[in-house]
This record gives C-alpha cells, sequence and structure tokens, in this order.
C-alpha cells in the first residue's frame, strides 16, 4: 500500500466503501459526474400535475413572465413552478423531435423523400440520427443533425402532409440545446484523454462553466448549476494542492463558481506533508543505514561511471549526508520545517524544492477519471473473443500490455 497513490472509481456504492476503506487518496469519476448532470437535466419525467396543453408548454418564453390573475400576484421564472414548466419544454421539443426522427427512419418512402431534399441542399444525402439515454452525446448528435438540416426537413414535412410540424421558436431553441451541450461534449472529451491529470482537469472544469456563464439560455443556467453540484462531491482537496504547486498565486485567485480554490494554505502544507512524509523517511534511512553488503556491488557499478558521473555521485553524496540528520534525531517537526521552508521558498522564486517536486510528481500521476482502466477492459474484450477463448491469464495480461506499450511508442 505504500506504493499505491491513488484510487479512483465510478460512483457505485461498494466502490466508494473500497476508497474510503483504503486509506489512499480517493477520486470519484469527474466524467461520470458530468454523465450524471446531463442526464438529470435532459431526461427528467414530464410532470403531470402542471395543467398546461402540449402546445402552451411549448410556446412558452424562456423570457416570459406570467402573472396569477386570481390573486394579483408575479410569478418569477426562477419559481419552482416556472422551471418545471420551462423543463417540460424542453422535453416535449426533445420528444417532438425524436419524432420525426422516427418517422423518416421507419418508412423508406419519406426518407426518400428527405433525401431529395438533402441533395438539393447539400449536395449529398444526410441520414438523420436516433438519440439514446445511455449515451447522452447522442442527443447532441441528434439535434445537431436535425439543426443542421431543418430546412428540408421542413420541406419534406409539408410534401409527406405530416401532421407533426415544427416552427422557427422550436427551431431557436434546439440551437440554444446544440450551443449549450457543445462545451460539455468537449470536456467530457478532454477529460477522458489518456494524459489527463488533476491541474488539466480542473482547468477543463473551469473552462465547462466559464462557456455555459456565456449563455443566457435556460439550458446552459440549468446544466451549469447541476454541474457544479457534481462537481462538488467529487472534488477533492488535492485540486487544490496540486494548484498551488503547480503555481503558488493560485490560491489567490478568485473564485465565482465557489468550487474551486476553498483550501487553506495550512491544510494544503498538512497534505504534501502527508504525501512525502514515507519519501522523507525512506530518504533518511537508507543514506545512514546502507547495508554493508552491497558496498562490493556498489564499487562495481562506480567503475563503470565516467570521471564526470564519479564526481557528480560523491557530491551528492556528499550533500546528502551533511543536509539529512540521524534517525535517532528525527521528528515531526523535521518535515514540517523542511516543507514549510520550501513553501516560503517556492512562494518567493517560484521554484519547487525537492519534497514539494515529489509531491508535484505524485499527484500528477492520479486520474481524474475511471476511463483509461474502462479502456483496458475493452481492449481485453477485442482480445479474448470466441476464435480465442483458450488463452491463459498469462497471455491476455502480457498481449494487453504490448498493445499498449506499442500504442505509446506510435
Amino acid at each position: 500500500m505504500e506504493n499505491i497513490i491513488s484510487m479512483t472509481t465510478d460512483g457505485a456504492s461498494v466502490m466508494k466503501k473500497a476508497g474510503k476503506i483504503s486509506g489512499l487518496m480517493y477520486q470519484l469519476c469527474l466524467a461520470h459526474g458530468l454523465q450524471l448532470a446531463v442526464n438529470k437535466v435532459l431526461y427528467r419525467k414530464i410532470t403531470s400535475n402542471i395543467s398546461r396543453t402540449e402546445e402552451e408548454i411549448i410556446n412558452f418564453s424562456n423570457d416570459e413572465e406570467e402573472e396569477d390573475y386570481s390573486t394579483g400576484l408575479e410569478v418569477i421564472p426562477e419559481s419552482e413552478t416556472t422551471s418545471e414548466i420551462r423543463n417540460n419544454e424542453m422535453n416535449v421539443l426533445i420528444c417532438k423531435v425524436r419524432m420525426i426522427v422516427n418517422l423518416y427512419r421507419r418508412s423508406s418512402l419519406r426518407n426518400d423523400n428527405l433525401q431529395k431534399h438533402m441533395k438539393d441542399e447539400f449536395g449529398k444525402e444526410l441520414t438523420l440520427h436516433r438519440d439514446c439515454k445511455t449515451r447522452w452525446n447522442s442527443l447532441l448528435t441528434m439535434l445537431e443533425r436535425f439543426n443542421e438540416a431543418k430546412n428540408p426537413i421542413l420541406k419534406s414535412l409539408i410534401d409527406i402532409k405530416s401532421e407533426t410540424n415544427i416552427n422557427n421558436v422550436e427551431l431557436d431553441k434546439i440551437s440554444e440545446i446544440v450551443l449549450a451541450l457543445q462545451p460539455v461534449k468537449v470536456a467530457v472529451e478532454a477529460l477522458c484523454r489518456e494524459d489527463i491529470n488533476l491541474y488539466t482537469a480542473d482547468v477543463t472544469l473551469k473552462f465547462l462553466l466559464d462557456e455555459l456563464s456565456k449563455q443566457s439560455s435556460f439550458l446552459a443556467r440549468e446544466l451549469k448549476e447541476e454541474i457544479i453540484i457534481r462537481i462538488k462531491e467529487r472534488r477533492t482537496v488535492y485540486f487544490d494542492v496540486i494548484n498551488y504547486l503547480n503555481d503558488p498565486d493560485a490560491i489567490n485567485e478568485f473564485d465565482e463558481y465557489g468550487i474551486f480554490n476553498l483550501t487553506s494554505k495550512t491544510t494544503i502544507m498538512a497534505k504534501i506533508i502527508e504525501i512525502t512524509k514515507p519519501v522523507f523517511l525512506r530518504d533518511e534511512n537508507y543514506v545512514i543505514s546502507e547495508p554493508k553488503d552491497k558496498e562490493d556491488d556498489e564499487m562495481k557499478v562506480v567503475k563503470i561511471l565516467s570521471l564526470e558521473e564519479k564526481l557528480n555521485l560523491a557530491i551528492e553524496a556528499k550533500t546528502l549526508k551533511t543536509n539529512y540528520k540521524n534517525k535517532a534525531d528525527k521528528s515531526l517537526e523535521d518535515i514540517n520545517s523542511v516543507i514549510h521552508s520550501e513553501m516560503s521558498y517556492f512562494a518567493l522564486e517560484k521554484s519547487r524544492g525537492k519534497y514539494l517536486n515529489i509531491a508535484f510528481q505524485y499527484l500528477m500521476t492520479c486520474r481524474p477519471t475511471s476511463v483509461e482502466s474502462e479502456r483496458a477492459f475493452s481492449s481485453a474484450g477485442q482480445i479474448c473473443i470466441k476464435f480465442r477463448s483458450s488463452l491463459k491469464d498469462e497471455s491476455i495480461d502480457m498481449i494487453c500490455f504490448m498493445r499498449a506499450y506499442f500504442n505509446a511508442q506510435k
């Protein structure tokens, strides 16, 4: 366990329990958190306690204020009832788009009519896509294609005399949904990259919230609020620690979302000590209590070194012996003073000392998502197929390792 830095899992209860009892840096998958936020906003059930027809819900404007003439009170658009109406409005609109898509996917004659208008508009055929609830980005794909091909769709609906129609107001709202979902898609793709770490994940989340804040649509506001809730659930103190180790002035930056830069300098120092203390103790033991039976091996290693390397090795050994105290004199105050000195120097010179750099390297290995392990499962599934069903565990392990190695070499 001393050699394991962190543990990253999805949000299953059994995995949360394993993370808590492991005693490691435990991180919940951020990509899964965004998935839950989008699903909650986009796939809410249409409430039945609001006495409005489908047409009234769809035509309810995002900027409209409604008056209750029975009481003479004005209903604010941010109220719970109005929020439900707007959610229903969006859900009804998405259902209507889905109905139109199904209209063409289930009939080759209607689709032929649509493709004729597609060729006139774009010079080629474009197929409409259908979304899937377990893949929210498929909803964005469906709406993007629908928004792109809105003119051919409107012409085709007139030709086939469809009872389901769509107007310009609804098309504008589809464009708003697409604009709100595009930054979420970009952020999720960035979080799922192989080279993602805690620092770049934090930058990605800030970028996502900034992009949603620039939009005035109801969906963008709903997404931002829900994503902030999910980030608060999954963002740990180690994000602030790595931000500090990258830039000591980061803890003073203003945060308008109330989720970043919340950790005090004292807590950051305590976490750095927690991370580096095992290394600090191992370094001292290695220098002071060096085994005698390894002297011959070390002499053999020295013989094949160049003169410059020998000199550097001698200087380094001398420096280590003079800088570190004996194990008998060690106490918790020693590492506290070392880390405090390095943090003071870091604040002035913007250069990390030995143990701050070790903490930074440790934190850089932490994964903000569990996507990489999912990739390992997928690659093993592609290898262990019915034509190779008798592979031993060791063979599958070695093939997966070689596959990852050669992909890294590319």
